[in-house]
């Protein structure tokens, strides 16, 4: 389904609403500590696209990048040196419009040309959602600007690597394909996530949808924090608990372990994926002492 024909469900009058709050019995809070909170990186799967690249010469190199992701949905590039900040922004250019970035005051600083968000580990750790980007703390399994307008939301993400994190120290990132997570939930259960959306961001799109024949996830795991959402679908039918049960399953399904995969980052290497068709997130970040500070540039693209 294109974008333009997800269903507005702000159009539409609430049947149900309530709240999801997650427990320690919860399957997926036992696995996210063990995925996210671990110091040892995953495996980086033989099957995961690699393309070398001249970072000289770019733009030739573009078709075999589009097909890759075409195919895969994510392509990793390892280049020949770290590419500077005008060619990461050429390469996103060639592949989709670069988006600027919105983000709060306190993290301008880290923004360059507009666009490009330098990701550094500059604190130990953060209670705040916003700036975790920038702390130790794991990041919880999410697309990009999950509860957000479509408008809002990116189709590419490419990240580059300048400083990569020390081996088996976490912070890595990982990520959860889209179709293994609708691989175990049941049709019921995506019908009602089809009618469903955080009832704090009324205008953002339902928590799975179908455009261009892909499973289409807009959700981000909310951690400890309440979880409000509004129903739109037939009350008759679905009540809250049903609702509540579809959002559980689906947190099991993200962080099943045997669905999830890292990269091994080396610098000078770019990772781009399909925003709809993975999940993703990063594992908490263990700093040597003296050691390099992780550092990695963002790009978002429509």
């Amino acid at each position: 389904m294109p974008a333009a024909l997800v269903p507005r469900l702000d159009d539409r009058p609430a049947t149900l609403t309530g709240s999801f709050v997650e427990q320690p019995c919860h399957p997926h809070v036992a696995h996210r500590e063990i995925l996210l909170d671990g110091a040892r990186w995953l495996p980086e799967p033989d099957g995961l696209p690699r393309l070398r690249m001249v970072a000289d010469t770019i733009a030739r190199t573009v078709p075999l990048v589009r097909t890759a992701l075409a195919r895969r949905g994510i392509v990793r590039l390892d280049f020949d040196r770290c590419p500077s900040t005008t060619e990461f922004l050429a390469l996103g250019a060639a592949l989709g419009a670069v988006m600027e970035t919105e983000i709060n005051a306190e993290l301008r600083p880290y923004v360059e040309r507009r666009a490009v968000l330098n990701l550094r580990h500059d604190q130990p750790g953060t209670t705040r959602y916003d700036l975790a980007l920038i702390a130790a703390n794991h990041l919880n399994l999410h697309t990009e600007i999950a509860v957000h307008p479509l408008s809002k939301q990116p189709r590419l993400i490419a990240l580059m690597c300048v400083e990569p994190p020390e081996r088996d120290r976490g912070g890595q990132t990982v990520f959860v394909p889209m179709a293994a997570v609708k691989a175990k939930l049941s049709a019921l259960e995506l019908d009602v996530l089809a009618a469903t959306n955080c009832h704090d961001f009324p205008t953002g799109p339902p928590m799975f949808s179908r455009r261009d024949g892909l499973p289409v996830f807009c959700f981000r795991d909310f951690g400890a924090e309440v979880l409000r959402w509004r129903y739109t679908g037939s009350a008759e039918a679905v009540g809250s608990e049903t609702v509540r049960g579809a959002i559980q399953d689906l947190l099991d399904a993200m962080y099943d372990p045997a669905a999830m995969f890292g990269v091994h980052w080396t610098a000078g290497t770019v990772v781009i994926f399909d925003n709809w068709a993975f999940f993703h997130g990063r594992s908490r970040i263990r700093p040597v002492p003296g050691g390099r500070k992780r550092h990695f540039k963002q790009l978002k693209l429509r």
